[in-house]
């Protein structure tokens, strides 16, 4: 392909030194041959510049992303030029790339070509997206824009981020690309390692998650004060008032759609249970897949988790109005179908979800990078010489 670009521009150049050549005549006008001789010149450097800069990443000369949503601390002793592996994630290849002194690192990702020939691309940033915000037990989530994959032309981490060539370079973007994100010490990919392995790993689980993070999206809510038992709630879970019922409730019918298909794509669809033999089915599919017992009391509704899944008609009645207004639609409904799905997940990642150590593993993660870190410091400061 570069033999190819640098024969173009050996053309054109033969060409404009041809023109350089010709002899100009005061006020003479310009022959169609030295038109013709313009014009092919412009459109070799068109056809060089089409193959040096393909607009459809990855190829060979775009296949380096600076990926938004995170941003790390550069504690471990990082410079300016850095760019150091942290970890492989399917046909993706992570570093931290520190592009400006002091100033946070940055995510790029390297992307194999053959990420082309799949079905669907399930790349890096949606699953890290996730895995942000399960961390965070979903009081952090970030909209998919802040992991924007910033495609850059022919990659060069030693030349400073400003100078590099985007392929989508509007400077009036709110997400400055490489200077928005969570700010995060290395490590911290460490500890999400096994939420991100079980991403890449497993289909159900990531399309499961996608639901709940959109539910989420749509309708936020403190979790941890949602399934707080006792005590004082810092954020209570209110219902609308009464002047905000009739904009808020199409967007809670949605919200427990979508958390539905949460955990029914955990689960599967409930079934008909008025057979005694269908029940036990039901819960041994339920005990071979969850590290919760289905008989325990789901605190929040005040039954058992599987009678609350045999039972739960609000996804139902939120999908089809039928042209009417929801009147029994309220905001306890919403969060009980979230906090459900979220159970369901969670105990779905703790079952089969790799041990720290398998997870690194599984992920080539490059430990010494994240054993240079120091626990109880962070700085953005480089550590390039004054």
């Amino acid at each position: 392909m570069l033999g190819e670009v640098r024969e173009l521009l050996e053309r054109r150049d033969a060409l404009l030194h041809e023109l350089d050549r010709a002899p100009k005549e005061l006020g003479a006008g310009v022959s169609n041959e030295l038109l013709d001789r313009i014009f092919e010149a412009q459109r070799l450097e068109d056809v060089a510049r089409g193959k040096m800069f393909p607009p459809n990443p990855p190829n060979h000369f775009c296949r380096h992303a600076v990926l938004g949503g995170i941003l790390f601390y550069n504690t471990a002793g990082l410079k300016r030029g850095d760019y150091k592996k942290l970890f492989e994630f399917g046909l993706e290849t992570a570093y931290v790339w520190t592009h400006t002194r002091h100033a946070p690192s940055a995510l790029v990702v390297e992307v194999d070509e053959r990420v082309r020939e799949e079905k669907v691309w399930k790349t890096l940033g949606s699953c890290l997206r996730i895995a942000m915000a399960f961390h965070s037990n979903l009081e952090h989530t970030q909209p998919a824009e802040n992991f924007a994959y910033n495609w850059v032309y022919h990659f060069d981490s030693e030349e400073p981020l400003e100078v590099q060539t985007l392929l989508d370079s509007d400077p009036v973007s709110r997400y400055p690309v490489g200077t928005s994100g969570s700010l995060k010490p290395l490590r911290f990919l460490e500890e999400i390692a096994h939420m991100l392995e079980l991403l890449e790993r497993d289909e159900r689980y990531f399309v499961a998650s996608q639901h709940l993070i959109a539910s989420v999206d749509s309708h936020d809510f403190c979790l941890v004060c949602a399934l707080r038992r006792e005590g004082y709630k810092m954020h209570p879970n209110h219902e609308p008032e009464i002047w905000e019922v009739v904009e808020t409730s199409p967007k809670m019918e949605v919200d427990i759609v979508q958390a539905t298909k949460a955990f029914e794509a955990i689960l599967g669809k409930p079934g008909k249970r008025g057979q005694p033999k269908n029940v036990a089915k039901a819960v041994q599919r339920w005990k071979g897949l969850l590290s919760l017992d289905p008989n325990e009391t789901f605190e929040l509704v005040g039954k058992s988790y599987l009678d609350y899944y045999d039972m739960f008609g609000s996804r139902g009645n939120a999908a089809h109005s039928l042209g009417k207004l929801p009147y029994d639609m309220s905001r306890r409904l919403t969060i009980e179908a979230q906090c459900f799905a979220w159970l369901i997940l969670w105990h779905y990642m703790e079952r089969h979800s790799l041990a720290p150590q398998a997870a690194a593993e599984a992920l080539r993660l490059d430990r010494a990078i994240y054993a240079s870190e120091p626990h109880d410091t962070f700085t953005e400061l480089t550590d390039d010489p004054e």
